[in-house]
């Protein structure tokens, strides 16, 4: 309850030799009230019992008692002396906690009359503390209505009365308050100011929680002024100290207000990843509301990266959540009406036994005119049960009449809406349909297996689109001389997947195939140099400006018989893997470093290196783009990354080429695997397309 704690100090001082410690128990406050104990004492027993009671049903028939011993009290006692002010305090108390209650109940103006009329008798009462509570009260209930000005105004009265008190913990409070207000009113620089203000204080009072509060309301404030970055930083700071005073649920809240604003202004990847660690400790705390909230995220996010599949699922998680939020407002909604018709019993109880007293005064008068009444009594049931007749059969025509209508609405819009499906499910068909011819397009670009297994026996792809098309693609030219051949080969990585990657493919294909065929250049570093002068050239040839690209790790084997001689390598951020051999054991990874810029428009742009890579019998090469790496799965649902990779290929690295491609393949599923309360997985969504490319010299 609010504003009941100053009640401590004032019991101290009008009840000598007598204290309740805040430790004790309820057991022994009711073993008080049992007891022959003057009046004072039970009012403070009450107090003591609101206080520590949360079931409103119970703490309101508290207030109740209380509020009859104020009155019988003020009703006894001489007014103006200490024992009447002792029981005003306890009255004023009671309209306070009264006012909560009628607000609770959602009658605001019942509550304003309450909390008005408890304000008069502390401001006369010259109880400061107390007054500024009760201006926070109506403040709060303004606020609630929209009458922002008015709002501003109780909370600056009560700012003012917890400035003069030196209460910092109140003034920061009340600052953030108005902070709230003036947001509210859509005045984010003043809402920042007032933000900073209670920052400022709350860092005074070493307040970590009060701290962690303030810096996610303005780090979302800042967000909403376009000051990004500013405002990514007190988020950033908001979530690492919530995480260091272990609160999971403000932990849990910051993380889902975080990827709600990465959805805002377009980073739906940075969205996805915040919603999915929001979802899952919402999950784990248990809080229907918070799990609503974070699944209506990620909703959002699959919806925008057309993963229908999975916004079905968030989809029916957030109505499965919102119907256990309702259920709970139901629950909340009862105690209410309980509430009400304690009060309502209590009233009637009162009115029954002022009648029965009235009947005991006047039945003689009764007695004498019970016939002429009952005569009467009867005639007036007869007309009123006709009259209820004719109502009631009027009524039940013309709902009869307002069912049929709705009825016939229903089965109109049943019609429609199979109308709208079967639209829906064409529209997908055909989009399924040219998508999969896509897929039959993009497979055409890639090297046949019969082709590559003929020039590299020994060697693996492992290949795994994330949609039914992909950016991702590996690609082979073979050159035969008189005495030798040479075998060019790559794996690519595009920007973007799905179909964007797909139509960026074909272009960075078409440019590789160019280079080699038309233009007769081998050397790795400088295929990439016209690979990159002929992508961007197409993309430039569009009215707007593209971006896109790709990087990729390109070598060139010489091969002369059945031996490789030379291997020339160079790449685009993506590196070159060597596993040696050495007395039968393998060495480690030996990495050969790319140059850091893509295949396409960047802001300083070299000419790609060539390496010369020495070559030996039975060493293995491993080309790779980003997806398999950057996999989330695994007990945390973290990234797989690079290390991992690198254990994993240098362990197996001695089997069959197959057999590794089926290792590695079957340690990605298993990453994604993410296991779930209750001894099950849930296996996440593949984030990108896969391209593992491994060959034995």
């Amino acid at each position: 309850m609010q504003g009941n704690r100053f009640y401590n100090c004032l019991i101290f001082l009008f009840l000598s030799g007598f204290l309740f410690s805040q430790n004790s128990s309820v057991d022994s406050l009711k073993n008080i009230l049992k007891s022959k104990t003057a009046d004072s004492i039970k009012c403070r027993v009450f107090i003591e019992l609101i206080e520590s009671e949360e079931d409103p049903l119970i703490w309101s028939k508290y207030n109740e008692e209380l509020h009859m011993l104020a009155v019988k009290n003020l009703a006894t006692h001489k007014k103006g002396s200490k024992a009447y002010e002792t029981f005003q305090f306890f009255y004023a108390a009671a309209q306070n906690n009264q006012g909560w209650l009628s607000n609770h109940k959602g009658d605001v103006t019942k509550a304003l009359e309450y909390y008005h009329e408890s304000l008069k008798i502390y401001d006369r009462l010259g109880a400061k503390n107390q007054v500024a509570t009760l201006y926070n009260n109506i403040a709060h209930i303004w606020h609630s209505q929209a009458e922002y000005d008015k709002s501003i105004e109780y909370y600056n009265k009560s700012l003012k009365l917890y400035e003069d008190a030196n209460d910092k913990k109140g003034v920061a409070f009340g600052l953030n308050n108005i902070a709230a207000v003036y947001k509210k009113k859509g005045e984010l620089n003043k809402a920042l100011e007032y933000c900073y203000k209670s920052l400022k204080m709350m860092e005074e009072l070493k307040d970590k929680k009060g701290i962690a509060t303030l810096y996610t309301n303005i780090g979302t404030l800042l967000v909403k002024n376009n000051e990004i970055d500013k405002g990514f930083d007190y988020l950033n700071k908001s979530l690492a100290l919530k995480k260091e005073l272990n609160d999971q649920e403000g932990y849990a809240l910051s993380l889902n207000i975080i990827g709600n604003i990465y959805f805002t202004i377009g980073k739906t990847d940075k969205a996805l990843e915040f919603g999915v660690q929001a979802l899952k400790l919402n999950q784990q705390l248990g809080y229907p509301d918070h799990i609503r909230r974070s699944a209506e995220l990620l909703k959002r996010v699959y919806e925008k990266q057309s993963n229908y599949k999975k916004a079905l699922e968030m989809h029916e998680l957030y109505v499965l959540m919102k119907d256990s939020v309702n259920n709970e407002e139901t629950r909340k909604a009862s105690i209410k009406n309980q509430l009400k018709y304690e009060y309502e019993k209590k009233a009637a109880a009162d009115s029954v036994k002022a009648g029965e007293e009235k009947k005991i005064q006047d039945a003689k008068l009764a007695e004498s005119n019970a016939k002429l009444k009952q005569e009467r009594t009867q005639r007036i049931a007869l007309y009123g049960g006709l009259t209820l007749v004719l109502i009631f059969s009027g009524f039940m025509f013309n709902r009869f009449k307002v069912t049929q209508k709705q009825k016939n609405i229903i089965e109109k819009q049943k019609v429609l809406v199979e109308e709208q499906k079967h639209i829906v499910d064409e529209k997908q068909k055909e989009i399924l349909d040219s998508i999969n011819y896509a897929k039959r397009l993009q497979e055409a670009i890639l090297p046949p297996l019969s082709l590559w297994k003929k020039n590299l026996p020994d060697s693996f792809i492992l290949y795994k689109p994330k949609d039914i098309v992909a950016g991702d693609f590996y690609w082979m030219h073979t050159i035969e001389n008189e005495n030798d051949s040479l075998i060019i080969l790559a794996a690519a990585d595009c920007t973007g997947h799905g179909v964007p990657g797909a139509m960026v493919s074909v272009v960075c294909s078409n440019a590789l195939n160019r280079t080699v065929k038309e233009f007769g250049i081998t050397d790795p570093g400088q295929i990439l140099n016209k690979v990159r002068e002929l992508v961007i050239e197409t993309f430039e040839k569009s009215e707007s400006e593209v971006k896109d690209g790709m990087d990729i790790s390109l070598c060139s084997f010489k091969k002369v018989g059945n031996d490789f001689t030379e291997l020339f390598w160079a790449g685009a951020n993506n590196p070159l893997w060597i596993v040696r051999h050495s007395n039968e054991k393998e060495t480690g990874i030996e990495q050969i470093t790319p140059d850091k810029m893509p295949i396409g428009k960047y802001a300083e742009e070299k000419s790609f290196t060539t390496h010369k890579v020495e070559i030996k019998k039975g060493d293995c090469f491993y080309m790779f783009t980003d997806g398999y790496a950057d996999q989330f799965g695994g007990p945390k649902g973290k990234k797989l990354k690079y290390k991992a990779m690198d254990e994993l290929i240098v362990k197996n690295c001695s089997k069959k080429m197959e057999e590794q491609e089926k290792l590695l393949s079957n340690y990605f599923e298993e990453w994604k695997a993410w296991p779930i309360p209750g001894g099950r997985k849930q296996v996440l969504e593949q984030i990108d397309d896969v391209c593992v490319i491994g060959i034995r010299l």
